[in-house]
């Protein structure tokens, strides 16, 4: 582990690593609400070179697939 590693966990409390992954996520779910970009297109934008890789780390981060995800929030946005 870099020195920058070991510090970067010792602050924060969570690795570099998935600290990144994390925020990849975030933006992951706001582009899939806000946007009609196709999954592709967001893994790409997300910094995910292989959408498929990414359509798998956001069923594992959400426990949904990002299509099932995107309906879910626009349904429950019609509701509001």
């Amino acid at each position: 582990m870099s020195y920058f590693q070991h510090l970067y966990k010792e602050f924060f409390g969570v690795s570099f690593t998935a600290d990144i992954k994390e925020a990849r996520i975030v933006l992951a779910r706001q582009l899939l609400k806000e946007t009609n970009d196709s999954v592709a297109e967001i893994a790409h934008r997300c910094g995910y070179t292989d959408p498929t890789y990414f359509m798998r780390l956001f069923k594992e981060h959400n426990k949904i697939t990002a299509l099932a995800y995107r309906k879910q929030m626009r349904k429950n946005s019609r509701k509001s």
